[in-house]
């Protein structure tokens, strides 16, 4: 029982496909010229459009300055750059090549002083570094003028401490052999003012060996300072090197490519109207061919009922 049901439902939906297809050939006439109207119609209008052509121009935007991370500053996005133009009441209207290249030209005058006004900021810490260093070179002149002064002090210093050592050393042989010749009064009496000469002598080497000990230490700290204002001048030239490194990127918006204009319009876009067209008159003339077969039913059976009822009239009048 229900095997026969499975078929008669199987053999209903056979019979509506039939039914669909055997409605879209009643009607395959009015559908095909329907769809193909759609198509003419709509190639007509499009061919009768105004043509729009592309117009592209490929620029990029200045770079103001090199940021953390060495990532480049732009100055504005091109979208933003045409925004500002018009936010200072320059309307551009992109509609042709020249005015593509009049957008070009004002675009470059706009920025033009924003770019030269960082470059101005870079060039005054360049001339502040440049003082700076020169400065730091007039003070490690003097440094090295009072090293050459210690070292001149010293050199003086060193053979008079010779000196006196050679003198020292004469005058003890003198006393001693004063001493061991004849012991009186008058040698004792010499000999002690050999003695003293010579404590003088010692005194007067120690303070110049002191006097020497002590320029070398200021000799010492010259120098350090040398060494640091040579270290400072080093890091204050890579300072300016990198400073005038992104002072030469700056620059103003590039065109990458000129302002040209495409050879075909790229609208309005026939093929893809007429195609359009015709699907949406294909799907119009199916829908419009099922109601007129669903209306064409609903008139039969009306006319039908009716001829029926004025038959039975007649018959029982």
């Amino acid at each position: 029982m229900n095997e026969n049901h499975r078929k008669i439902e199987n053999y209903e939906d056979e019979i509506e496909l039939i039914d669909i297809l055997r409605v879209i050939w009643k009607w395959k006439y009015v559908i095909i010229a329907g769809t193909i109207f759609c198509g003419v119609i709509a190639a007509i209008i499009s061919f009768n459009m105004a043509k729009i052509y592309s117009v592209d121009m490929v620029l990029r935007p200045g770079i103001l300055s090199i940021g953390s991370g060495e990532q480049n500053v732009y100055t504005n996005s091109s979208q933003n750059m045409v925004l500002n133009l018009r936010e200072q009441g320059k309307n551009i209207y992109i509609d042709s090549a020249q005015n593509i290249k009049a957008l070009g030209k004002l675009l470059l005058e706009t920025y033009r002083e924003l770019v030269q006004y960082f470059k101005n900021e870079y060039e005054m810490k360049l001339d502040i570094f440049k003082s700076e260093l020169g400065y730091i070179k007039i003070t490690i002149k003097s440094y090295k003028r009072n090293v050459k002064n210690i070292e001149k002090r010293i050199d003086e210093l060193t053979p008079e401490i010779e000196l006196i050592k050679n003198n020292t050393a004469n005058l003890i042989k003198e006393r001693d052999k004063l001493l061991s010749k004849n012991p009186k009064e008058n040698n004792i009496l010499s000999a002690l003012l050999y003695s003293n000469t010579i404590q003088q002598n010692l005194q007067l080497s120690n303070q110049y060996q002191d006097e020497i000990n002590n320029y070398k230490g200021k000799k010492e700290n010259e120098l350090q300072k040398i060494e640091k204002s040579e270290n400072e001048i080093v890091n204050k030239l890579n300072v300016m090197k990198n400073l005038q490194f992104k002072k030469d990127n700056i620059q103003n918006i590039q065109f990458l490519q000129p302002a040209t204009s495409s050879l075909y319009p790229v609208k309005p876009r026939i093929l893809l109207n007429v195609i359009l067209a015709l699907a949406a008159g294909l799907f119009l003339m199916l829908f419009l061919a099922f109601f007129l077969e669903y209306l064409g039913k609903v008139v039969s059976e009306f006319m039908s009922q009716n001829l029926v009822s004025i038959t039975l009239h007649g018959m029982f009048c």
